[in-house]
């Protein structure tokens, strides 16, 4: 089991007290990546285009910042791995990327469990943009059990045809916390036989892993996904960087998200042609958030670390020391699952207690990550978030950009409470909550 009274010494906001379980929208940031962030800033500079010392420097932690995180999801290589400001904006690239291979008939598949940024750019696709252009393509949506919360793979083998260009589903949903098997859902878009104008015949898998990746173990050739989206705030790391992993084979023939700046080849720019950089700096116009960049690999490092209890073994910033190996990987993600279970499991128990409550999703702690979302029968739930706030409880309310699912169960307004605890957080404040919980019921 996870030390976590060592864990939580390590978060300046978690020992000040805060009761931090909003923690599917963004985690708290550890001390030691707090120092890396102020000393990178020492020796800042430009990455790919100076030649100063501090511009090496940088530029070898930028780029070092790449091999962290391929190797944290599995990837082939670090060139597989794109960065943006965060998973809404990386599956928006792949969305504009793909604009111009859809032909007039085909459809995208996605899921009524969806975050909006995995349903709402594939609606602007379909019901937007395309049509302007004379082109229809249709967007379907997977249904899901209302009680289980599972999706239904029946109907998503029924929605994939030979015209599914792509399959977009989440790998873990932020309001049910249901994880949908990859493994099945990869054949389904596997035997569709779709054929792609890069000579590959199947549909393309997209998902949406904000919250797996920070809370169980990933692979992304084990499980044969063509593009992972993620962001980094969900995992230790400031706002602002997330990452896209995509097959080689695709990044090569896609278009760019964005032009100009670092995505160009060096001196390839005349008034009849312009050559593009390779790979991964052909998807990465512009100049990237270098500091958070850093940080984000390094954030990697510190998960697995603090995990195993080796934080103080590490110095962060330091691109000499040899990527955490593979195994160890999947040891530390299988703790921080086992432990998120235990949390989610006494809340499932003791919530279920109360006839008043209403949860979503499934009741298993093994089909779901941490998160658990529930309205109190003749209270708002914007009301119980704020409650709980006065008891030093962080809940969040509403619809957490998964609209779909909310309306999907006929809730008006779309709206629930959300706790979601992660590895800083304990079983005496999950005691807490539910004690708090209980005593806001009982003088609705």
């Amino acid at each position: 089991m996870l030390n976590v009274k060592r864990i939580r010494k390590h978060f300046p906001a978690i020992e000040a007290g805060r009761i931090a379980t909003n923690n599917a929208a963004t985690t708290q940031i550890p001390d030691k990546l707090l120092d890396l962030h102020k000393e990178i800033a020492l020796s800042y500079e430009n990455v790919h285009r100076g030649h100063s010392t501090a511009s090496i420097k940088t530029t070898e932690l930028f780029e070092n910042a790449y091999n962290l995180i391929s190797n944290f999801i599995g990837a082939e290589s670090w060139k597989n791995i794109i960065l943006y400001r965060g998973t809404t904006e990386a599956i928006n690239a792949v969305m504009y990327s793909l604009l111009t291979e859809f032909n007039d008939g085909d459809n995208v598949v996605t899921t009524y469990l969806e975050h909006n940024s995995n349903y709402v750019p594939w609606y602007g696709l379909t019901k937007e943009i395309l049509p302007k252009f004379g082109i229809n393509v249709e967007c379907r949506l997977v249904k899901f059990d209302k009680k289980s919360g599972e999706l239904d793979l029946e109907h998503m083998a029924e929605l994939v045809d030979k015209r599914t260009k792509i399959v977009c589903s989440t790998g873990a949903s932020n309001f049910l916390g249901t994880k949908p098997p990859l493994n099945k859902i990869r054949k389904i878009a596997s035997d569709s036989g779709y054929k792609q104008p890069n000579g590959i015949n199947r549909s393309y898998l997209l998902i949406d892993a904000a919250q797996l990746v920070p809370n169980a173990y990933t692979d992304v050739r084990k499980d044969n996904i063509d593009f992972l989206a993620w962001s980094f705030h969900k995992m230790f790391s400031p706002f602002g960087v997330g990452a896209l992993y995509a097959k080689k084979e695709i990044l090569e023939t896609m278009r760019c998200f964005q032009y100009g700046g670092d995505m160009i080849a060096e001196g390839q720019v005349t008034p009849e042609y312009v050559g593009y950089n390779e790979l991964p700096w052909k998807f990465t116009a512009g100049t990237p958030n270098i500091i958070g960049t850093i940080v984000a690999g390094e954030a990697t490092k510190f998960l697995i670390d603090v995990v195993l209890g080796k934080v103080e073994e590490r110095k962060y910033g330091d691109i000499s020391h040899p990527l955490i190996k593979r195994h160890q990987i999947r040891k530390a993600m299988h703790m921080v699952e086992t432990y998120e279970q235990k949390l989610t499991r006494y809340l499932i128990n003791k919530l279920t207690e109360i006839p008043e409550i209403t949860l979503y999703g499934p009741r298993n702690p093994s089909r779901k990550t941490s998160v658990i979302s529930f309205n109190v029968e003749g209270k708002s739930a914007f009301l119980l978030a704020e409650e709980l706030n006065k008891k030093n409880i962080e809940a969040r309310a509403g619809c957490h950009c998964a609209t779909l699912a909310h309306f999907y169960y006929g809730l008006d307004p779309p709206a629930s409470c959300r706790i979601s605890p992660y590895i800083y957080n304990t079983i005496d404040e999950m005691k807490y909550i539910v004690d708090s919980i209980k005593e806001i019921v009982e003088h609705k």
